[in-house]
């Protein structure tokens, strides 16, 4: 899952191009599918998985404003450092929360791009064989990749 921001037509061809480029460095040779489907569905489950980030940072929000509630700090002659800590765990979620709302945008703008191409034109029927083999080195592929995005953020 890439974190991209932003609508400008650099990062809506990134996103179809990072996707593109997962599945011409595939294991198999996945040129007789149809690609536009596959990127189309693998840019739909980032914008699933941002969506799902959004909710747990709204979640963590939730919680911090709970405990804040709930801090008191006993002494009156130094500054609050827990509740700076609430604050810094606030902040981090609501900018999480801006930079996931803005990568999916992006990712809608790129899937409605997207339906200005396609790679079904002449295409050769793919035997069943090589088709699972070849999806599954594919979803193989996106599924590492969203499981570095997740550490990272």
């Amino acid at each position: 899952m890439e974190c991209l921001a932003g609508r400008d037509p650099q990062s809506l061809t990134e996103v179809i191009a990072l996707k593109l480029g997962r599945f011409i460095h595939a294991e198999q040779d996945v040129t007789p599918m149809d690609i536009t489907s596959l990127i189309e569905e693998a840019i739909q489950k980032d914008i699933l998985q941002h969506r799902a980030h959004i909710s747990h940072q709204r979640r963590a929000i939730e919680r911090v404003t709970k405990l804040q509630g709930r801090v008191k700090y006993r002494s009156s002659d130094a500054e609050n450092r827990l509740d700076r800590v609430l604050n810094w765990h606030e902040h981090s979620a609501k900018y999480f929360i801006k930079k996931d709302k803005a990568a999916v945008r992006t990712m809608e703008r790129a899937l409605e791009i997207l339906q200005d191409y396609s790679f079904a034109d002449d295409m050769p029927v793919p035997l069943p064989d090589d088709l699972s083999v070849a999806l599954h080195d594919v979803l193989e592929c996106l599924k590492q990749a969203g499981q570095s995005h997740l550490g990272r953020c």
